[in-house]
């Protein structure tokens, strides 16, 4: 149940490229290395979306992947056109605005969602979504009222 939605999102957008790469395939074009994926960053990619608590540093996902950190963030840029922090920002991100939606206090959602720092996490937040976290916080009437 936790991160459901935004795996699912994920997952979906995921099929949706390979659907379109199927397609363009089919359309006579020879590009191969349009429709073809990298396996190691596939796999990078699941771990992410299934650690965003974790440390995700490019030196903990080399050590783990047994792959250099340069290679790592050049072929992660390549197959993604993100840069790995941005990759992880963002889904941290996501998943913050959905715990703070499903009614989490802010701080908490920050933790769950991997941020150290709150500040860290208010700024980014802020940046990313051009509002601040405590402003998507659900508003429920008063019933006394």
């Amino acid at each position: 149940e936790y991160g459901r939605e935004i795996l699912t999102q994920s997952l979906f957008l995921q099929f949706m490229v390979y659907l379109n790469r199927i397609f363009l395939e089919k359309q006579y074009i020879f590009d191969k290395k349009s429709y073809t994926f990298d396996s190691q960053i596939a796999n990078i990619l699941q771990y992410i979306n299934h650690n965003l608590k974790e440390d995700l540093s490019v030196e903990a996902l080399s050590a783990k992947y047994y792959v250099s950190k340069y290679h790592l963030m050049r072929k992660f840029k390549q197959e993604t056109g993100y840069t790995i922090h941005n990759y992880i920002v963002n889904k941290r991100l996501l998943m913050a605005r959905t715990l703070i939606s499903n009614g989490m206090p802010v701080t908490k959602a920050a933790q769950e969602s991997g941020f150290a720092e709150y500040s860290t996490f208010s700024r980014a937040y802020r940046k990313q979504f051009k509002t601040t976290p405590s402003e998507e916080l659900p508003h429920y009437s008063n019933p006394l009222k």
